[in-house]
């Protein structure tokens, strides 16, 4: 494919008053001094055809990724910071997340339309703005979704484990097919069939699944919020010993601050409360990594159609998220557990959403582990000789068919023998946290922009792109603090 142009020479173009900068069709900007941007094996040209998502799959697809197992701790989240704070905070996160995925739309769209690329990547979007740019994108998504894979696997299994014990007697406690290795198998059984495609548009009917898992738990949790007190608290009254409580937060006794429910704010006093919500928060809606690969597989990519799937799912986020939010705080108020669930009492219709968020984050791993494989390949390629790369860059070769289905293969491999081993993930998972989230999401959008649309000069959209750059650092250097002063 024949190159026509680099970053270097659009920026000397702007610097001599020009503004006719274009990519050619067909073709694809080199990254600056010269070298090629990375084009993995799943990154050359396709036929339209492979594009198989609608609006519904794109926006079920997003909405997989970004609600997770986090989901269940929003009402303890909201709590710290007050039931008025706490919906402020989350809409800001919505508000500056759909900021960024607005600029990774233009960029994508861009890209696409005047180099004919169907297969965008993080590597391949960096390598435009600069030569090295594409390893630290690529590894900035590789750890990101890795972890996530794993610890999706892992958190997935103990849910069912739990939910299993829930619904089973005492007598049938114990069996290989109530135990956390069980369900790792099962995972591992529909997640690497799940795993293996070129590109995510079968994902979109797994995802859709996994919405209705979502919808049936913020079902439930509008219902518990009309429960009688008692039934709210037979869990706390078993604890106690008690058969009947005092008040409506359910006391111990009426001159007891030993609660069931705890007592609700609409602020925080507390100011160290919402500098440790805000990074949270603000990257509760956080799905950028996945942004290119559903760019890939979807239908008629026009910046209009991606817009809109995209604000449809964050819209749905939001609503779900209030409504999860706002409806587990004020059932139990500060006393809310950290995860929502585990306040409820021990029945079968807590047992079955707790199995559905674990099938959420089941179905959510190939979304994750789909942009680790690319970013994975990326920097290979990034690495090895251009003599090397031209062959694996080859789709149709027997290297690149090779080299695609080993790291396939290697990480689910390596993602589920680490949920197997059920190692700890809180040093790995507050690194993704307080590095790659706030990057990928908001960093990264912003300088590719800047970079990429350098030929339509001073724009508002371009002016104010560096802004959430910044913010992204911002994020970041925060919760590197955060996490040193809590290690602490």
């Amino acid at each position: 494919m024949a190159v026509t142009g680099s970053v270097s020479d659009m920026m000397d173009l702007e610097f001599q008053g020009h503004s006719d900068v274009n990519f050619a069709k067909g073709d694809y900007a080199k990254g600056e001094y010269g070298n090629d941007p990375i084009k993995s094996p799943t990154s050359i040209d396709q036929d339209e055809s492979s594009r198989t998502m609608g609006i519904a799959g794109f926006s079920a697809n997003m909405i997989n990724c970004v609600i997770g197992a986090g989901v269940l701790n929003l009402p303890y989240s909201v709590g710290k910071v007050g039931y008025v704070s706490g919906p402020l905070l989350l809409v800001f996160g919505a508000a500056v997340s759909l900021w960024g995925l607005r600029l990774f739309t233009h960029v994508a769209v861009r890209l696409h339309e005047e180099t004919g690329n169907n297969n965008l990547s993080f590597g391949y979007v960096a390598g435009v703005v600069h030569r090295y740019l594409p390893l630290l994108a690529s590894f900035l998504a590789v750890l990101n979704c890795a972890i996530m894979s794993i610890s999706y696997v892992g958190t997935a299994a103990n849910y069912l484990t739990e939910a299993a014990s829930q619904s089973l007697s005492a007598g049938e406690e114990g069996s290989f097919f109530t135990s956390r290795e069980f369900f790792v198998i099962l995972s591992l059984i529909l997640v690497f069939p799940l795993s293996l495609p070129k590109k995510i548009g079968i994902l979109q009917y797994t995802s859709m699944v996994a919405v209705l898992f979502v919808l049936y738990t913020t079902g439930l949790v509008i219902v518990y919020f009309f429960k009688p007190v008692e039934e709210l608290c037979s869990t706390f009254l078993d604890q106690k010993n008690l058969t009947a409580c005092s008040g409506s937060r359910c006391c111990v006794s009426d001159t007891s601050n030993d609660c069931c429910i705890g007592e609700t704010n609409a602020f925080s006093s507390d100011a160290s409360n919402y500098v440790k919500a805000f990074p949270n928060m603000a990257t509760a809606f956080c799905c950028a990594a996945q942004i290119f690969a559903l760019f890939n597989s979807f239908q008629k990519p026009t910046f209009k159609r991606v817009s809109g799937a995209t604000s449809l799912a964050i819209f749905t986020t939001v609503i779900l998220y209030l409504i999860i939010a706002l409806f587990g705080y004020m059932t139990y108020g500060s006393n809310v557990a950290d995860n929502l669930l585990s306040s409820y009492p021990l029945t079968t219709p807590v047992a079955v959403a707790r199995g559905g968020i674990a099938f959420v984050l089941i179905f959510s791993y190939p979304l994750f582990l789909h942009v680790a494989r690319d970013s994975t390949i990326d920097m290979i390629l990034f690495c090895v000789s251009e003599s090397r790369r031209a062959v694996l860059e080859d789709a149709s070769s027997k290297s690149a068919n090779i080299l695609y289905y080993s790291v396939a293969i290697a990480y689910v491999a390596l993602t589920v023998g680490l949920a197997w081993a059920d190692i700890s993930l809180s040093v790995l998972l507050n690194l993704v946290g307080s590095l790659c989230v706030a990057n990928l999401s908001f960093t990264l959008p912003g300088i590719f922009y800047w970079f990429i649309f350098k030929d339509q000069g001073m724009t508002l959209l371009r002016v104010t792109a560096p802004l959430l750059s910044i913010f992204g650092l911002v994020i970041m250097i925060t919760n590197i603090i955060l996490w040193i002063v809590d290690g602490v």
